[in-house]
């Protein structure tokens, strides 16, 4: 995405996606890569995901309400002030982003591919390199599943704790993909169930905020009465987290694959 282009809401979620893969590849390099490139180029990817957060809400808000408002027309002067809200993080966003100087994030990426390339000429580094994958898959892996255990606790789910698992469950599904290649009889199939499970605790993740966002103007009555629509995204979230409470299991069956470790395929 390029600076002088006004951040679209698919380029800033793109930015994100992206942001979260290269941090979950970065945390695994550190046990890898000696020195202290990974550290360089991760404070660099960190800050444009920080400061892409304020903007992305909004364009979830945006997102949501544009939906609803041929059903709820009270939605309209909402819009507004979302559109107004828009402009103030784009300012913001941009300034982030001129802090994040191109020449220097191409060359942390430089520096850190020549690294890896020499600590991987050696077969027993390679081979340790494998293990640390593998150790920090199944650590996120065992992560995303205590939370999933701790959210299913008492008589109602909370959106906080589906949200903890969400972000466990991304760092996780974002390695998988990314060693898919390494991952002897991973099926597209199973991939695919991954993003659906991820895209279900996103639907209530973004419901709940915006809610929260609704409730407190609701509170200082602006905008006039939006009781109506706030019952609806009520009714909306209890269905999403039962359709989350109705296939968390299975995410017990997507890692350990009973497929064995991991293979190195012929080029």
């Amino acid at each position: 995405m390029k600076r002088r282009q006004r951040p679209s809401e698919k380029g800033v979620h793109q930015l994100r996606v992206e942001a979260r893969r290269v941090i979950a590849v970065l945390a695994v390099l550190h046990s890898i890569v000696p020195g202290h490139e990974p550290d360089r180029l991760e404070r660099c990817i960190k800050a444009a995901f920080r400061g892409s957060a304020r903007l992305r809400d909004t364009h979830v808000r945006m997102a949501l309400t544009r939906e609803e408002s041929e059903a709820f027309p009270e939605l309209k002067p909402l819009r507004k002030v979302l559109r107004k809200k828009e402009k103030q993080c784009v300012r913001r966003f941009e300034k982030c982003i001129a802090c994040v100087r191109r020449a220097k994030l191409n060359k942390s990426i430089r520096d850190l591919r020549k690294c890896l390339r020499r600590t991987l000429r050696n077969s027993a580094n390679e081979e340790r390199g494998l293990q640390a994958l593998l150790k920090e898959v199944n650590r996120a892996h065992r992560r995303t599943v205590v939370l999933l255990r701790r959210a299913r606790q008492g008589p109602r789910t909370s959106p906080a704790r589906i949200h903890r698992v969400r972000v466990a469950f991304k760092k996780f599904r974002y390695l998988v993909e990314v060693l898919e290649p390494l991952i002897a009889g991973l099926s597209s199939r199973e991939l695919r169930q991954m993003r659906n499970w991820q895209h279900t605790m996103g639907e209530i993740q973004d419901t709940d905020m915006l809610r929260i966002f609704i409730a407190k103007r609701a509170a200082r009555k602006e905008n006039g009465t939006l009781d109506r629509f706030l019952e609806h995204l009520d009714q909306r979230q209890k269905h999403l987290i039962s359709e989350f409470l109705g296939s968390a299991d299975q995410l017990l069956e997507f890692w350990p694959p009973n497929r064995g470790p991991f293979v190195r395929k012929q080029r």
